[in-house]
This record gives C-alpha cells, sequence and structure tokens, in this order.
C-alpha cells in the first residue's frame, strides 16, 4: 500500500463502503467521516419492481465527488416507503446515526416525501426536499391522483403524512407553485421551521431544470450547509426559458384557459392550432 501511495501524486479521501438490506428495502452507505450524513430516497421513476441491489442510490454522485458521507435508501418495489421494515431500520440505526454531527435528508417526489416524512426519526437537523408529496392519503375530499400506483398501498400508518414526520428539521422544499397538487402539498408544510421556494415553470422535474439552469449544485450545497442564495438561484431560473421542459409545461398552462391559449402562443412566437397537442 505504501508503494501504491508513492506513485499518487495528491491526497485523496477513501469511503468506507457498505451494503445491507431489510424485507422491502436496500441501502448503501458511503463513509467519509462523521461531521455529517446526507440520507437520500429515491423517487418514482424507476420500474415498479426493483431486484437491483448495487444500482447508484438516488442523488449520490455529487456527495461522493465531496466526500460527503451518504446513506441512499433504495426501495425494493415503488411502493411509496409505506412498509414498516424502514421505520424499524432506522429506529435500529439510531445509535449508529448519533455518532454524526448532523444528519440531513434529501429527496425529490415520492423521495421527497421519505425525506420529509422520517426527518424526526432519523434525527434530521435538516430536509431538502423537490417537489415532494406531503401524503398519499384523503386530506377532506383529496388525495394525491397523479401516480395511481400508489394507491395500491397502506398508508394508513404512523409514517403516512410527511407534515407529522418533521416538525424538528429545518425544512427547505423547492416546487413549482404553477403545478396546482405541488403547490397544494408544499402548503400542507405550516410553521416557522418551513422555507418554501417557489420555482415557477419548473413542472413536477424540478431536479432537471435545476441541473438544466446550472443550479443544481447550489441545491447540494443547501444539502450540506443549509445555506442557499436564493437572488442568484432566481436569477439562473430566469434561463429555464430556453429549455423545451418550460415550453411544454406553459403550453399546458395555456390551453387550461383558452382565451388567453392564442396570446401565449404568439409571445411565444407560435401560431395556435386548436387540433394540435400542447
Amino acid at each position: 500500500m505504501s508503494d501504491l501511495a508513492a506513485l499518487i501524486p495528491f491526497e485523496t479521501q477513501v469511503a468506507q463502503n457498505l451494503h445491507f438490506e431489510t424485507s422491502d428495502h436496500f441501502f448503501e452507505l458511503h463513509h467519509f467521516g462523521f461531521d455529517r450524513l446526507v440520507v437520500t430516497f429515491e423517487d418514482a421513476r424507476l420500474p415498479k419492481e426493483r431486484p437491483q441491489r448495487y444500482r447508484q442510490g438516488w442523488g449520490v454522485a455529487p456527495f461522493l465527488k465531496r466526500g460527503a458521507s451518504i446513506l441512499a435508501v433504495k426501495p425494493k418495489q415503488c411502493h411509496w416507503y409505506s412498509k414498516p421494515d424502514l421505520a424499524a431500520a432506522f429506529a435500529a440505526l439510531r445509535p449508529f446515526l448519533a455518532q454524526y454531527g448532523e444528519v440531513v435528508t434529501y429527496g425529490m417526489s415520492m423521495g421527497g416525501f421519505a425525506a420529509l416524512t422520517y426527518a424526526d426519526l432519523l434525527g434530521a437537523a435538516r430536509v431538502v426536499a423537490l417537489a415532494p408529496q406531503a401524503t398519499y392519503r384523503f386530506v377532506g375530499p383529496r388525495r394525491e391522483t397523479r401516480f395511481p400506483a400508489s394507491f395500491d398501498w397502506d398508508h394508513s400508518g404512523p409514517h403516512g403524512d410527511a407534515v407529522t414526520g418533521c416538525k424538528g428539521a429545518e425544512v427547505f422544499i423547492l416546487y413549482d407553485r404553477m403545478e396546482r397538487t405541488d403547490k397544494w402539498h408544499a402548503g400542507r408544510f405550516q410553521g416557522g421551521n418551513i422555507h418554501r421556494i417557489a420555482l415557477p415553470y419548473f413542472s413536477h422535474g424540478v431536479p432537471r431544470m435545476l441541473l438544466n439552469i446550472g443550479a443544481l449544485g447550489m441545491v447540494v450545497d443547501l444539502v450540506l450547509t443549509g445555506e442557499l442564495d436564493e437572488l442568484a438561484l432566481y436569477r439562473l431560473a430566469r434561463q429555464r426559458r430556453d429549455f423545451a421542459q418550460y415550453l411544454t409545461f406553459l403550453k399546458a398552462k395555456a390551453r387550461q384557459h383558452p382565451a388567453h391559449t392564442a396570446r401565449v402562443y404568439g409571445l411565444l412566437g407560435e401560431v395556435f392550432d386548436p387540433s394540435a397537442r400542447a
């Protein structure tokens, strides 16, 4: 090892890696040190069945580049983190997690729901959630309807409403207030620990647009430090107009209001064809 080290002309930091599993989840730990642990949760974009134990966890790459310890939670099925083994695993891990200076949870959409729901159980100091769901239960007459596969799972347990799971953490929710369902979810979180950052016309694909405009690194910094230059973020957000994601979402919104549809298309330099899809 000393001979190999002599060949490397720079200092390197090596992680201790560990993979383990419960009945319904895989876990991927990259440990660089006990200053901070970021816990990430997958979203719902992957296939319903997810048997690949060693797939890379959601959002892991930028934290590895920065030498930040990270625990990625990977469900074996797309079950919206409704299985009780997850809470049991986190409870069992509490003595280990307590060694870290701070724990931060991070996720998008379904993963954002989990990051919020399990924050207090993990003892998280901070949550960063991108376009998260607050719950899959009915709240009065309303519920999340965009992901019908979620109806197959039981959300009646103690971890079925994220609003009750993040009372002790500083919470940052980045979402598109023009996406009505995402606005409803974000609005259910109230209190002095809640920071809602509205990003109009990002649609539900917030991470993709953050990457497009060059702002994803700012969110990684927010996860690691709890600091965000919102003015700089909003300046970068203006670049969303250059991407098809923004145009597609804007046209879809325009078509919901026929009186303004032709005007919006005109501002985009296009001719509105009522027979065409947005």
